[in-house]
């Protein structure tokens, strides 16, 4: 991951000279692996071990706790981390214009982070209050539930600064309950998704294609 996408100046060295002495690296995706070879691995030593899903249909139990939830006719979902590249907001502001054709659709984010405030911000400027659910974080039971009841799970990442998504393991655990995924073709994502076939890849920021795959999935 980061070690190796966005590594500290002061680690930099050291990790260089660790790496190059490894008889062997295992890495998650094309996009780290790129990484590795710039920090002077040769290509012969790396591997590729996909990250299996932490979360999977064995978590679900099913309970009314959730109940006008789950009386929703489309839900989305997004589980990660509330930081600025991983694209919450691009998919709030899609909401308005989909809403005018789903009036029933509803927003699950589940995680915590620093950009919490920020979010909150822009739901309640488009006011939207009572369509995006800000769900804090949940243990693996409670986030199966929400997997198990989602229509789509979507998290739409972007490289800022260098700070990317290095696979996105979220996109796997969806689909290991059957669910579609949206994503974006950004860092190690497209290692983790099938463009058609698991989900659909769409550019990064792009609220419009956002909003397009989320219309398409809905239909």
């Amino acid at each position: 991951g980061m070690d190796v996408t966005l590594p500290r100046r002061r680690k930099k060295g050291l990790c260089r000279w660790i790496l190059r002495g490894a008889k062997r690296v295992f890495t998650i995706s094309a996009y780290t692996a790129t990484h590795l070879e710039n920090l002077g691995v040769p290509k012969d030593r790396i591997a590729f071990v996909y990250p299996c899903p932490a979360i999977t249909p064995v978590f679900y139990r099913d309970t009314d706790e959730n109940l006008h939830f789950r009386t929703a006719k489309h839900i989305l979902l997004t589980v990660g981390r509330l930081v600025k590249r991983k694209g919450h907001e691009d998919v709030i502001r899609a909401l308005p214009d989909l809403l005018k054709e789903f009036p029933d659709l509803m927003y699950g984010i589940i995680g915590e982070g620093e950009e919490r405030d920020a979010i909150a911000k822009t739901i309640n400027e488009l006011e939207l209050n009572h369509r995006v659910y800000l769900l804090g974080n949940l243990d693996n039971e409670k986030t199966a539930w929400w997997y198990q009841h989602c229509s789509i799970c979507i998290m739409t990442p972007k490289d800022l600064s260098g700070d990317v998504e290095g696979f996105g393991i979220v996109y796997l655990e969806a689909n290991s309950f059957g669910k579609p995924v949206i994503a974006t073709r950004s860092g190690g994502v497209p290692d983790a998704v099938i463009d058609g076939t698991t989900g659909i890849l769409v550019p990064p920021g792009d609220t419009h294609s956002i909003t397009g795959a989320i219309r398409t999935l809905l239909h």
